[in-house]
């Protein structure tokens, strides 16, 4: 099987169709609460409440007291991507 071609400026879009890189952008931003693994720098869950995040984190510290310094929830944006 050949390897998909590299990205470049114009290219295929989702439905094959050639789209314009510039015409792809973010559109209205969602908010999430990431509970955030900080040995790895990269979340590792993500909530729509922050009151969902804080449970998960206060169960993981109850099993691993240790680990207290290793997450934190930290509150992040995500756009959609839309054809502008």
């Amino acid at each position: 099987m050949a390897a998909a071609p590299a990205p470049t400026e114009e290219g295929n879009g989702w439905n094959g169709h050639l789209v314009l890189a510039r015409s792809i952008g973010l559109t209205r931003a969602m908010r999430f609460f990431a509970l955030v693994d900080l040995s790895l720098v990269e979340a590792i869950e993500l909530y729509v409440r922050r009151e969902d995040a804080e449970r998960t984190l206060a169960e993981l510290l109850r099993d691993e007291p240790e680990w207290r310094s290793l997450f934190r929830i930290e509150e992040i944006e995500l756009g959609e991507l839309s054809r502008n």
